[in-house]
C-alpha cells in the first residue's frame, strides 16, 4: 500500500497479479482491521481502491 486515505488506497502489485473488482483488504496482522474495497482504477503494477462504507442495514463493509 503506497497511498491511503479515509476513502481509499493505492496498492502496488507485482506485474501479472490481478485482484477481483470487490474484495476485503486486511490491514492488521490479526485480521481484525479490514476494509471492503471496490477497484476504482487499474494499471499494470498498481490498483486504486475505494473503501466501501459499512452499512449496518445492508450488512456491507
Amino acid at each position: 500500500m503506497t497511498d491511503v486515505s479515509a476513502g481509499g488506497a493505492r496498492l502496488e502489485l507485482p506485474k501479472g497479479i490481478q485482484l477481483p473488482d470487490f474484495f476485503a483488504l486486511v490491514l492488521s496482522h490479526d485480521g481484525r482491521l479490514r476494509r471492503q474495497c471496490s477497484v476504482a482504477w487499474r494499471s499494470p503494477t498498481s490498483v486504486g481502491v475505494e473503501f466501501i462504507p459499512f452499512d449496518p442495514i445492508k450488512k456491507r463493509g
